[in-house]
Order: C-alpha cells, then structure tokens, then sequence
C-alpha cells in the first residue's frame, strides 16, 4: 500500500497482491460485515501479501433461535476474504455454546458442579459444527475449535470437558470434509507458562492430541520468551505443527506501557515494526 498512513480508510482500493505468504495472517475479531469499512479494510488486508485472516463465528448469531439458521454475515466474511486472495481461519464460537441451549447467563461451571453435562448437548454442539462445514466446505479448509479454553469461563477449571468436545467435533468435521484441517482452540498462555503448560498436559492426558492436526497458542511477550515457549509446546506435542494465531504489539504509544526489559521497543509505529520482525 502506497497511500500515507491516515485515521481513516479513504484512499483506492488496493489491487490483492499475485504472491501470498502464507505463513503470515491478521486476526480481525472486531472487523464486522456490519461495519460501512468493510469492504475497503479487507482489500487492505488482501494487499499485504499476507495468506490469511482468521475470524470468530458466533454461534448465537448463525443459529438465534433453535434450527432457525442466518448465515448472511459469515457468508459476506468468507467471500469477501476469498475474493481478496485470503484464506479463512474460522474459528467455531469461542464459548462453544448457544443461548437457547439453556438460561441465560448459566456458564457451565455452574452447571457442573450439579453435574449436568454440558450447557448444550452433544447433540446440539454437533449439529451447528455440521451445519457450519457443510456450508463452508470447498471455501474453508482450516477450523479453530474455540478459543483460549484455558481462560474461558467455560472451560478453564476443566480441560478434560474441552478434550471431549474436540473428540465430539473433530470426527464430526472430517466426516463432512475429510480434507478439513483442525486446530486447537489457541491457549491463551501459550502452552509455555506453569498453568498453560498444565493445561496442555490435562488435555494430553485426557486424549487431546489424536483430535486436532496443529498445535495452536498465543503469545505476548519478547522474542526470547516466544522462542522458549515454542519449545516447550513443541516438546509436548511432538510432530505436529504448531501455529501461533494471536502474537503483537500495540502501535499507539498510549497503549505501549510495557516493562521495557520484557518489550525494549521504541514507542509507536517503529516499535511495533521492530516487534513484528523480532
């Protein structure tokens, strides 16, 4: 992109580049359909050369009411990307859960205690994960199942929950589109911290690793942190690959206050340039 920088969108579309790198991608949680940018904010992400976006799909916005099904902003997300030279990242709702599956506002460790497992049935988590592939095959190629368990509410205090969802999911993904790639649902400590990294051992323990192809985890921190943590998640899930699908760092200098002896970056933009290459 050759315009210069500005608090706004204006300016021409940028033409998607021929050549991607594929082992980039941009996260856009909060780039909606919905917003009059859209349109224009993706053609910039197209324009980056980079290979891939990666966005949540809310359950309780593709399915609001019981087999009442409304896939118009998915579809616009999915085909706008596509159309831009970006492949998906679809991440099944973070909450693997729905509101009319049981009242609102209930989380499931409430639940648990009583033993009443889980807030949507196996029967319900399996009918939206079909409904979402079989629409989406031949478009998406990669699904994230959740995001972040060990700091969602649902899922925190039980990893062995979040093991059998994948093992509900994962077949379930592959009978539709055996060509499908799976991912774990990025731990939010990476995998390399005391907790994460107890975690992860939980949901080997509990079977997880014959239910999902990548390893996939978060990461904040310098890069000799980011290389030990990688090593770590490496040595507990062998040969599989590993993805980090959230990694950054603030470009606006009111939001950089960071110990300098973890993050020794200038403030803005350089600063998140030179993390970026770290």
């Amino acid at each position: 992109v050759t315009e210069q920088p500005s608090t706004t969108l204006a300016g021409p579309i940028p033409t998607p580049v021929a050549k991607k790198a594929d082992q980039y991608g941009v996260i856009t949680s909060i780039l909606l359909p919905e917003e009059p940018f859209f349109e224009e904010a993706m053609s910039y992400a197209g324009a980056l050369g980079i290979g891939w976006i990666r966005f949540d799909n809310q359950w309780s916005d593709t399915e609001p009411k019981d087999n009442q099904w409304d896939f118009s902003s998915t579809d616009k997300y999915v085909n706008t990307a596509l159309a831009n030279g970006l492949k998906v990242l679809l991440v099944s709702d973070p909450d693997l859960d729905s509101s009319f599956c049981s009242a609102a506002g209930k989380r499931i460790k409430d639940v648990l205690r009583a033993r009443i497992l889980p807030r949507c049935t196996d029967e319900q988590l399996k009918d939206y994960i079909t409904h979402i592939v079989t629409r989406y095959k031949g478009k998406v190629t990669h699904y994230e199942i959740g995001n972040e368990p060990d700091l969602r509410k649902t899922w925190t205090d039980y990893p062995e929950e979040y093991a059998r969802v994948l093992a509900l999911a994962y077949p379930t993904i592959k009978s539709i589109d055996p060509n499908a790639v799976v991912l774990i649902g990025g731990l939010a400590s990476g995998g390399g911290q005391d907790s994460a990294s107890g975690y992860l051992q939980k949901l080997i323990a509990a079977g997880a690793l014959n239910n999902f192809d990548i390893m996939n985890y978060h990461t904040y921190s310098n890069k000799e942190n980011i290389t030990a943590t990688f090593n770590q998640v490496k040595s507990l899930v062998g040969d599989k690959p590993i993805w980090i699908t959230e990694v950054g760092l603030p470009s606006d200098p009111s939001n950089q206050q960071f110990n300098r002896s973890t993050y020794p970056y200038p403030a803005g933009e350089d600063g998140q340039s030179a993390y970026l290459k770290d």
